[in-house]
């Protein structure tokens, strides 16, 4: 019997229940000390990344993509793994390569649980459909006319693929660097490194982190106050931290060509210390404040069961007791200004901060459109009054030669790095459709003639012919999934590319276009769509799948 949707899902919350969120208990992993559980994690973690890279001149795209779905993983793995343990304490006591393969098979586990997990969301936000196969104990999703991620997962992965060339990489480290981290970091030999951070305050390290600071697109202002510290103090330490992460890439790098696990004393592969040595040594090499470097680096802590905190937006993990590991890929492979802010807005203690910070990007966002606008023949303006009690309209476009007058709401979300974040960027797009724009179409098409004067001088209200509204990000984020249906949803480089193309263009097919999005829909003609099987714990799930159309085969489903 094939049983459908709801009750489909039935089954699905049993086998989670009864099997998924009991099985990697069974793990030999967890018969260790937990805390060697968790380092290990990280080191078997960093194994594979190196495995990855090495592998991404063939395939970078694919390279991209299986970087993402590992720190997904480990972000699960580092939950099971702050959990009750039977073993007693010890925190450095498993550190042979015979417990390499343990964690290994953890990492595997806890990334295909997290596809799982996320393409449980996604049939619950109507992406995907579900079927069960009740003879086969066979669960699969299958893609509803609604998902239309595959063209944005392509975007954010190729974000990934870039960022993982221009600051990732080590051979873009100078020579003059490299040479430094072989003097200082006392590589002798393939099976000898230890990692010296002196290096960290070298003329060199600080000419690559400089480097790095200017080719990062920092997107805020550096004054911006965070409550305790502001955005160019953070940039400044983690211009430290980046830097601390490429030494250690460039220190292994001799060790990772030959072979990885077989070369690198285990030791060495993720740097621990004390939290005070951390503060201490970060204060020291920044030259911030030790108070302006506490807090940050407490914003950067990891902390277990927070909910959607896991590494990427928190790399200083924890280990036991005092000692603190650093994930260096979360370092390497990451927009830090994005994930901080994605951090401190889901931590409840900081949530104040965040909201202020939010409220002063969509006036700066305004204060930045305005000026371009200024240069075109089409009028603008930024109503002052509410609508009787409707919200602000942020801005309103008028074209009198076309009739159009276009309610466009700013919003300035980050890009979607994950399911949670697209689901989060999806929410507020529905929302600021259903609250602010639609009502205010509507009051402006039954009073237009009353207010479009008062707010464009000038504007002869009989000459309209069509009223619509439009949401603008500042950036790609999200899939504009449900309101794109009645509401459009477009970042702000393609909207402007498209209203300045060969001079003023008609309003009214920029909106069109913008409701159409051709250019996602050739972007997802660009994949083709296939199936990827997992098995866990007695079940056979199928989830959807896409590549690009000249790879062999499709790639997992990303998590967008």
């Amino acid at each position: 019997m094939v049983l459908k949707g709801d009750a489909a899902e039935r089954h699905l919350r049993k086998a989670e229940t009864e099997e998924l969120d009991k099985f990697h208990r069974r793990f030999a992993l967890w018969r260790r000390p937990r805390a060697s559980a968790r380092l290990q994690l990280l080191r078997a973690h960093q194994v594979r990344r190196v495995a990855v890279l090495r592998a991404q001149r063939r395939a970078p795209w694919r390279a991209a993509s299986q970087l993402l779905e590992n720190r997904l993983g480990l972000g699960y793995a580092l939950e099971w793994a702050f959990g009750p343990c039977a073993a007693g304490g010890c925190p450095h006591a498993a550190t042979d390569r015979a417990v390499l393969p343990e964690a290994a098979e953890v990492l595997e586990h806890a990334t295909a649980y997290s596809l799982l997990s996320d393409a449980h969301r996604a049939f619950g936000r109507g992406l995907f459909a579900l079927e069960y196969d009740t003879e086969r104990k066979s669960f699969r999703f299958g893609i509803t006319p609604r998902w239309s991620l595959n063209a944005v997962w392509a975007r954010a992965l190729e974000r990934e693929e870039a960022d993982a060339a221009k600051l990732a990489a080590p051979r873009a480290a100078p020579r003059e660097l490299v040479a430094a981290i072989r003097r200082f970091a006392g590589v002798t030999g393939p099976d000898e490194v230890t990692i010296d951070w002196a290096v960290a305050t070298s003329k060199e390290a600080r000419s690559y982190g400089e480097w790095y600071m200017q080719a990062m697109a920092w997107e805020l202002p550096g004054e911006w106050d965070l409550d305790g510290y502001t955005l160019a103090d953070f940039r400044r330490l983690w211009q430290t931290v980046w830097v601390i992460a490429q030494i250690h890439a460039a220190a292994h790098l001799p060790a990772a060509s030959l072979g990885v696990t077989r070369h690198v004393r285990m030791e060495t592969w993720v740097p621990v210390r004390t939290s005070d040595a951390w503060r201490r040594f970060v204060t020291d090499v920044s030259g911030l404040d030790v108070s302006v470097v506490s807090a940050i680096i407490d914003d950067l802590t990891y902390t277990p069961r927070a909910v959607n905190t896991g590494p990427v937006l928190r790399p200083f993990i924890p280990v036991d007791g005092a000692d603190v590991a650093l994930c260096l890929d979360c370092v390497q492979n990451s927009n830090p200004e994005h994930n901080l802010l994605r951090a401190i807005n889901r931590a409840p203690s900081r949530k104040a901060a965040y909201d202020q910070l939010s409220s002063r990007k969509e006036e700066l966002f305004l204060r930045e459109v305005t000026p371009e606008l200024q240069t075109l023949r089409i009028k603008h303006a930024k109503p002052r009054r509410e609508i009787r009690g409707l919200t602000d309209i942020d801005l309103l476009l008028w074209q009198e030669k076309t009739g159009t007058l276009l309610v466009v709401e700013l919003k300035w979300l980050l890009p979607g790095g994950d399911i949670n974040d697209v689901d989060e960027n999806d929410q507020a797009f529905e929302k600021a459709a259903r609250d602010q724009v639609l009502p205010a179409v509507q009051y402006l098409r039954d009073h237009v003639a009353e207010v479009l004067p008062r707010w464009i001088p000038g504007a002869d209200a009989s000459k309209v012919r069509r009223i619509e509204g439009l949401i603008v990000n500042k950036t790609e984020a999200g899939t504009g999934g449900p309101a794109a249906q009645s509401v459009p949803v477009v970042d702000w480089p393609r909207f402007w590319r498209h209203l300045c193309k060969d001079g003023p263009r008609d309003l009214h097919q920029v909106y069109r276009w913008c409701a159409n999005r051709p250019d996602r829909k050739q972007r997802a003609r660009e994949f083709v769509a296939g199936e990827t099987e997992v098995k866990v714990g007695g079940y056979t799930y199928l989830l959807p799948a896409f590549a690009r159309r000249e790879a062999a085969a499709p790639r997992r489903a990303r998590r967008g």
